[in-house]
């Protein structure tokens, strides 16, 4: 090993793996810890765009080891995918630095496909929304371009790198009517944020799956086209409603008559607004205690089933039952 003494180095390390020499355990522990971080990092530095239910009751920490063990299952020739990958890349590396580039962005688009992956395998609705997209992309021959990991669209060849890449607030706030046209989908937003602004844009394609799916769950239907779409721009608003009427009964009914505590309170209300997105993104996902314990880590489900599930589930019907109210009174079906 080229290792001075107590130094340690990815790229040495990185070297030695891709001719498969010996290396030693540390060596080889210091590079899967620093691949772990890279992704760790993305993951939490991405993390509003990641749905609860990738998760699956588990860590970002646990999403990261998932995304990243594939380059350390050695090949029919013996090889760890990481070496090739750092055999072939373009221009080649020759120092630290180049490979801790190296390393960012191959480990965040491994972790992008893998969250892909993921929403499919979870979520056949955002895989088939993901489908139609991706033909529209096709036959209006807009442009995949990567950043910063993620795939976006943008409606030119230009390599133009003063891009604005839009955001998942940009997206959540744009009209619901934006939506209605299968075929105008792309063109509208591209016009929406073209005309204030000299620069070109870039969609990020999975949050626009995740916003349309938003929408769709609210009609219940599997056509994006809807006579009523326009009625959704005020989705935020009747999710917001239900939850503040939880909240409200929370507070009043509970807290005030002594029946829980402060602590109780913060946990019963993170709770309430983790359902509420939810239900906004596209429906709740059985068992209520994931949701209540990533709030209040320390609870079994056995204190939990006791003490608390009987008032969230009640506190959870309130909530749903005013949203529904508002829908119907909107002749919206829920």
């Amino acid at each position: 090993m080229n290792i001075a003494s107590g130094q340690q180095s990815v790229y040495l390390i990185l070297q030695d793996l891709s001719k498969n020499n010996y290396i030693e355990n540390r060596n080889f522990n210091f590079l899967v810890e620093k691949i772990f971080q890279i992704a760790h990092t993305y993951i939490r530095h991405n993390r509003t765009r990641i749905p609860s239910f990738i998760l699956d009751g588990g860590s970002k920490q646990d999403l990261a080891i998932e995304a990243i063990s594939v380059f350390f299952i050695k090949n029919k020739n013996n090889f760890y995918p990481i070496s090739n990958s750092f055999d072939t890349w373009v221009p080649n590396i020759t120092n630290e630095d180049e490979t801790l580039f190296f390393l960012y962005k191959i480990i965040s688009l491994r972790v992008e496909q893998f969250i892909t992956k993921s929403l499919k395998e979870a979520d056949p609705v955002t895989a088939k929304i993901l489908d139609s997209l991706k033909y529209l992309i096709k036959k209006n021959g807009y442009q995949k371009k990567k950043y910063f990991g993620q795939k976006f669209i943008c409606n030119s060849t230009s390599n133009n790198l003063d891009r604005h890449l839009v955001t998942a607030i940009e997206l959540e706030n744009l009209p619901s009517s934006y939506f209605q046209n299968t075929d105008k989908i792309f063109e509208n937003i591209f016009n929406y944020f073209g005309k204030d602004s000299e620069s070109d844009t870039a969609i990020p394609l999975n949050l626009l799956a995740t916003r349309i799916k938003s929408i769709r769950s609210f009609l219940d239907t599997n056509d994006f086209k809807n006579e009523n779409v326009e009625s959704l721009i005020f989705v935020d608003d009747v999710i917001a409603s239900g939850y503040n009427l939880a909240y409200s009964i929370l507070i009043n009914s509970y807290f005030k008559k002594g029946k829980i505590s402060e602590i109780e309170v913060e946990a019963y209300n993170k709770t309430l607004q983790d359902l509420a997105e939810d239900l906004k993104n596209g429906g709740i996902n059985p068992g209520l205690f994931k949701y209540f314990k990533k709030n209040m880590n320390s609870i079994s489900e056995e204190i939990y089933l006791k003490k608390y599930h009987n008032k969230l589930e009640y506190l959870l019907k309130i909530m749903r039952t005013k949203i529904k109210d508002i829908l119907e009174k909107s002749q919206l079906a829920y």
